[in-house]
């Protein structure tokens, strides 16, 4: 149970620092514009 947890909160985190890293891409752009 914890294993499975775990691995979810690690693919949750992942897709976070994914969607921030997109954010942060969107931003930058945003700025540029």
């Amino acid at each position: 149970m914890s294993r499975a947890k775990a691995d979810r909160d690690l693919n949750t985190k992942i897709t976070w620092d994914n969607r921030s890293e997109v954010n942060d891409i969107k931003k930058g752009w945003s700025y540029h514009l």
